[in-house]
């Protein structure tokens, strides 16, 4: 079996890998990872980066914007199949990271245990990128993926 990981865009890739294929990976592991809400996603990156009636042109505003559309966005978002999830999951977050803000985190393993996912928060003295901190936060994942993972 193998492990689906993935650091910023990478982490909300491995959440929804984990919520779309249950059993089809042993365990799951984010780093600095990108909220489980599209919609806190499209307001943080892209919102900023281009005008509203641009926005509405393009192929995301088929949709509407997050407050306009909800349940679109709730339904292309993993956390609300958290439920799903059946691997172990880390989360490894910088506590300085000031791309991803650390409350994605924090509300991210508060909706997987609420799920009753086995989901554990890694909190670093570190920003996204991860310097310092970066051999402390690889001990530990790789410690969490032995303990996990068959031989």
């Amino acid at each position: 079996m193998l492990f689906r990981s993935g650091r910023s865009m990478g982490g909300g890739v491995m959440l929804k890998a984990l919520a779309a294929e249950p059993g089809l990976f042993a365990a799951g592991v984010g780093w600095a990872s990108v909220s489980s809400l599209e919609g806190e996603n499209f307001d943080h990156f892209q919102r900023p980066d281009a005008p509203l009636a641009e926005l509405r042109a393009s192929f995301r505003g088929r949709h509407g914007l997050p407050g306009e559309d909800p349940a679109f966005w709730r339904g292309v978002s993993p956390r609300p199949a958290f439920g799903d999830v059946t691997e172990p999951v880390l989360l490894v977050h910088g506590r300085y990271d000031d791309t991803c803000p650390p409350r994605w985190a924090r509300a991210t393993q508060r909706a997987l245990t609420g799920a009753s996912v086995d989901s554990t928060l890694e909190w670093y003295d570190d920003g996204h990128a991860f310097g310092p901190e970066f051999v402390a936060a690889m001990d530990r994942t790789v410690r969490f993926l032995r303990a996990r993972m068959p031989a």
